[in-house]
Parts: structure tokens; sequence; C-alpha cells
């Protein structure tokens, strides 16, 4: 008998990895299609190998995804497709609001040095990584009815990518509307970090549309109306998806299943109930639009924050993809055991230039490595958030100081154990933060290797540590006000998530924690 959820409610996640969460299916499709070996040949032989059922070192743990991550690494179709299913899962388990991060260059065969997982030099560079997952994240949106941010991901043993190796994005202009100006050149790169890579015009022949050979067999509730199809164009003006009647939703079910994930078409979703998923919003167009400010055309989507920071060339927290999709923030990840990796130059340079640019930041620390990492975290690389922080309470001054400050930690208790961050035979950190009624959030971290959905770790908290509903409830809002979206969305999804919890909307100002 299938269990019932320990928090049947809708959720905010804030640690994920997106090279963590995808589907053994998925990689065994693309295994096959680009005749890379594997270690199984079937979804339950597969999840044995990669999978782990008891504890392993933080290390060893890292080590499981040099296993599968060939099969998807350097297509692009396998990292479009990735991203779109990821949100499929997260809808289902009634997230509402997501932010999943990822390093762009262990997807990438192309400007990168070394180039990951033994792959043949390619023509897949960072910065079409980077648009391509924005772009299967943002049709994810659409058709499930999510909300979702990524973060980009430094890695602690590869300094060089965080000084000067995060991608910049294509510049292709906005298709220009009756009435519109056209838009003025490309801001000029910046002097030296963040923006090394320098995209072209996005190359359409690399991206091939979806398979369509299903598209007889949609259900009939679907109206042609609706549809968005897959589109591609040589030029930025053709680059629009067709959508015959945009503010039109089908009234059919919310679900993207079988020979509609292989039709490659993309719905609007409508929601199943109020306050049961966040408002999908409609998709923007496919170009790349410039990060420099246009003259004679509104951007009302723009706060004065991210105005100012248009001409930085670093991807500022909310206009930065012409996908209309956000990366809203920087993080730093990987083996916290390699001794000071926090503080190489590489690292502090890229988290310097992202306080310079109002670039939100987080940062892996505490999980496995001491307080002192934390404080490096906080102090040195000015993080808003901290990835885990368990350790955090081996210095009670530093944590006295971070509740004080209301820093929030992105706890991932199942992915605790199993990296033997935690030992189960003493307290964990969360049941004092808990207890403290701290700022921090319940996240699965990497799901794919943890055999493992949000729910375990709900379900481990409530049956393992006494965590009750109006806990979930006062977690999940923390990690909403906690979260890098602007602040106008920010308060859509504390409100969506007051209602859905019975509770007044009046006590969700942003930036108040319970």
């Amino acid at each position: 008998m299938t269990q019932a959820p320990a928090f049947d409610k809708p959720k905010v996640e804030l640690h994920v990895h997106l090279d963590g969460a995808i589907r053994p299916e998925t990689i065994l499709y693309y295994g096959r299609k680009r005749g890379i070996a594997l270690p199984a040949d079937t979804v339950e032989e597969l999840q044995t190998v990669i999978g782990m059922d008891k504890p392993l070192t933080l290390p060893g743990f890292l080590a499981k995804f040099s296993y599968y991550m060939p099969a998807i690494a350097g297509c692009r179709e396998a990292i479009r497709r990735v991203a779109y299913e990821f949100l499929e899962t997260k809808a289902k388990e009634r997230v509402a609001y997501v932010e999943v991060r990822y390093s762009p260059h262990l997807l990438a065969n192309a400007k990168v040095e070394p180039i990951f997982w033994n792959q043949a030099e390619g023509d897949l560079t960072p910065d079409e990584v980077v648009a391509l997952v924005c772009q299967g994240l943002q049709e994810g949106e659409s058709a499930f009815g999510i909300k979702a941010r990524s973060i980009l991901c430094c890695m602690r043993d590869q300094p060089r990518k965080s000084d000067g190796g995060l991608p910049s994005l294509p510049t292709w202009p906005d298709p220009p509307g009756p009435g519109l100006a056209e838009p003025g050149p490309s801001p000029a790169p910046h002097p030296d970090i963040l923006s090394s890579l320098r995209a072209g015009p996005w190359d359409t022949s690399k991206s091939p549309e979806l398979p369509r050979q299903n598209q007889n067999s949609l259900p009939a509730c679907f109206s042609p109306a609706s549809m968005l199809l897959p589109c591609q164009h040589a030029s930025p003006q053709g680059a629009w998806a067709t959508v015959t009647s945009s503010e039109q939703h089908s009234q059919g079910p919310a679900r993207l299943q079988g020979p509609l994930r292989g039709a490659g078409v993309h719905f609007p979703c409508p929601r199943s109930g109020p306050g049961e998923r966040y408002p999908a919003r409609k998709l923007r167009p496919r170009a790349v639009k410039p990060l420099a400010p246009q003259s004679g055309r509104p951007r009302p989507w723009l706060e004065s924050r991210s105005q100012r920071l248009a001409h930085s060339r670093f991807l500022s927290s909310n206009d930065i993809t012409g996908y209309g999709y956000e990366v809203p923030a920087l993080a730093l990840g990987g083996d916290e055991t390699i001794e000071g990796s926090s503080l190489f130059p590489g690292h502090v340079r890229a988290y310097e230039e992202a306080v310079r640019s109002g670039v939100h930041r987080t940062v892996h620390a505490g999980e496995v490595g001491s307080a002192e990492v934390v404080r490096e975290a906080v102090d040195k690389l000015r993080t808003e958030r901290v990835g885990h922080g368990y350790h955090t309470l081996e210095d009670e001054a530093l944590y006295q100081r971070l509740r004080q400050a209301d820093m929030h930690f992105e706890v991932c208790p199942w992915s605790s154990y199993l990296t033997g961050a935690w030992k189960p035979e003493t307290e964990h950190a969360v049941i004092r933060f808990k207890n403290d009624k701290a700022n921090y959030s319940l996240n699965t971290d990497d799901p794919l290797i943890f055999k493992s959905t949000l729910d375990t770790d709900y379900q481990m908290t409530k049956r393992d540590m006494g965590f009750t509903e109006e806990e979930f409830k006062r977690l999940n809002i923390n990690a909403a006000k906690s979260s890098f979206l602007p602040e106008d969305e920010k308060q859509e999804l504390l409100n969506l998530l007051h209602k859905a919890y019975g509770m007044p909307c009046s006590a969700s100002a942003a930036g108040q924690h319970p």
C-alpha cells in the first residue's frame, strides 16, 4: 500500500542538484542512443549500482556520478530533457517552487579544460549548457505549473572554473514589435571573472526538436489553440514559439505522460485547485535578451536593482537569459574535505564579483567540514545561505551569531545520513534548528543516488525527529522568504503558501521569518 505523504501541501525546495536528480530511464535511453557503456542494462540494476542504501564517505558518494554522467554530458537533447523531466518530478512531489543547481562545465565538452567524464572534445560550451537547462526548465514550468530557478555551481576542486569560467550568455535582441525601438549594442564584457566565455548566436541546427511521432495520440481534451510547438529558426525574429491563443489554457489534465512527451508538445497547465500549484508563466522567446537596457521599450519585469546590474556580464538576478528565464545565484559545491578549498583564489574572486554585482550566493559548508568552513563561507565568501551547515553547532558562538542574523540552512536529512555527515547515534542538527525556531528548509540534495523523493526527508523528520505539520508549514514559509526570487515574485509565492496552509497572508511579509 502506498504510504501517505508526510506533508501533502505545496512545498519549497532550495537545495537539489540537477545532475543528481536524473531519471534512470533517461540515463539508459541516452546511453543506448549514444553508444555509451553503462554499468547496468535495466533501471533496477542501474539503481543498485549508482544508488545508496548504506552510508558512504562524501568522496565515495561523489564518485557515483562517474557511472552515469557520460550518458548525459555533451548531449544537447539529453540536457534539455533532464531539466524538463526534473520539473515534472517536482510537480508530482507538490513542490510549488524549486531552486536547482548544477555546474555547466560538468555537462560541456568544449571551451572547458579538463573535459569531464572522459568525453571527446565536442562543440557544446558551458554557455549553451546554461541555455539548454534554462529552456528545459522553462518548458517544464509551463507544462507542470511549477516555478523554478537555477543556480550555477562552482566546484571546490576546480577554482579556475570559478575564476573567469562561469558562462555569459548569447546576446540576441528581442524580436522587434510594432513601435518598439531596435535594441542598442550589448555592453562590453566584464574585464575579469564570470565573463570569459563569449557565446555567439544560438546554433539551432544542434538542438533537434523532440520526437513528434505520437502527436496523433494526444488526448482530445487538449485544444490545438493552446499548444506550444517546438520551433527552430535561424534568426532571432523567428525564434518566438508559436502560440495561437497565448492566454487560453486547455481544460484537460495537467499531465504530460508517455505520448505527450514523445510528441514534443507542451501545454500550459491549469492548476488543479486553488493554491495547488504555482501559476504557470507564459513562455518567453527562445532567443536571448541583451543584458543592456533597451531604449524605447519598457521592461516591467526588471526591478531597479537588476536595472542597475544590467551592464554586468555576470548573470544578474532577474533578467539574464533570452529564454525569459532567471539564474539568480552562485553556489560552491563539491568535496568539502579538500583543505582550504573555500579560500582558493578563484572561488574568492568569483564570490567577490558576485557581491559587487548583487548576485545571490550560497555555499556548501559544514556538511562534513568543520564550523570553520562555515565561518569562511560567511565571512570570506559572504554567503547568504549555508548548504547543510550541520557542523555549525560545533561553534556555539558562531551558531548564535548566524541564528540572530537569520541565516538560512539548506538541510538535507536523508542525504546527511547516507554521506556520513550525520551519525545516527547523535542528535541531528535539524532538531536543534527546529527547537530554536531557526531558519532552515528540507531538501533532497541528490535523489537519484539516494533513491529518494522529497517525501523521504519529510517522513524521516516526522517519524524519527518529532516534526509536526505546523513545523513543516513554518520551515516552508521560511524557505520561500529565503529564496532568491525578486521581492514581488517572493510575495506571490508566500501568498500561495499561506492560502494553501490556511494562514492569513498578512503574516507573509518578506524578510520577516516566523
